[in-house]
């Protein structure tokens, strides 16, 4: 995977089914940028949202008083480290907001 900003990702189907599209994008940059603790580089942020939101081990309902849906993912990526990621459905377009 190159150092792309933007990345598309392939949703599972219960989050696709929850968002109403199997799509995905993220600000690698962003959440870099934002995690720089908990990343080696934004291929390992690639890394970590593919591996939540392909095989996600809980969603929650992640919706406050906003007018879209948010939908948290969670995984255990090994025995030291969790992944979550948040999507909300804005407009039509599924986009990540965090993962750690």
């Amino acid at each position: 995977m190159s150092e792309k900003e933007l990345e598309i990702f392939e949703l599972c189907h219960r989050l696709a089914e929850l968002l109403g599209d199997s799509k995905a994008v993220a600000n690698l940059q962003k959440l870099y940028d934002r995690h720089k603790e908990m990343f080696n580089d934004m291929q390992d942020v690639a890394k970590v949202i593919e591996k939540v939101v392909k095989d996600p081990q809980k969603i929650f309902d992640a919706k406050r008083d906003e007018n879209y849906d948010v939908y948290k993912a969670i995984r255990e990526l090994n025995d030291e480290k969790m992944g979550d990621v948040i999507i909300k459905n804005k407009n039509n377009q599924n986009e990540t907001k965090r993962n750690a």
